[in-house]
């Protein structure tokens, strides 16, 4: 039988029908395949909690986290001054790991950008989970840093 891996909030939602599970293949890569719960073997499999709590060198690159819409043009000029401002680091991950109001209000700025929602690459990125409710208080100075570089895009 090979090792599978599950994700928790996958697993929960399993209860009625498709789970997800990341199966080592005879390459030994890692591959997601999709099976009905009833097929998953439970007590052999690492239970994971969710992408975006992946332990940070398994997390996905910038370029496979972050949809290219939100790196591109304008944006790809935010996330550089970012990191010349010493809010991101050479690989745009969270200096020191950030906070998680700190990257609640970095996705707040890219989303308004774009107009749009897209919370799960960052989270999956950065390693948080629900990211839209991570209101808080960071650093004044950072927050006006970043204010800053989003409002001369």
């Amino acid at each position: 039988m090979s090792e599978e891996k599950i994700y928790i909030g996958t697993l929960i939602g399993s209860v009625f029908g498709n789970t997800t599970t990341i199966v080592n293949n005879h390459y030994g890569h890692e591959e997601t395949k999709n099976t009905h719960a009833d097929n998953v073997d439970i007590e052999n499999a690492e239970i994971l909690n969710d992408e975006a709590t992946l332990p940070p060198d398994r997390r996905p690159s910038w370029e496979e986290a972050i949809p290219e819409y939100l790196r591109t043009g304008k944006l790809e000029v935010a996330w550089k001054e970012l990191r010349q401002a010493g809010i991101l680091e050479e690989d745009y991950r969270l200096v020191n790991g950030g906070s998680k109001a700190e990257a609640h209000f970095l996705v707040t700025c890219f989303c308004r950008q774009k107009k749009n929602n897209s919370w799960k690459p960052f989270e999956v990125f950065w390693g948080f989970t629900d990211l839209i409710h991570g209101e808080g208080a960071f650093s004044k100075e950072q927050e006006d840093i970043i204010s800053e570089i989003f409002r001369n895009l």
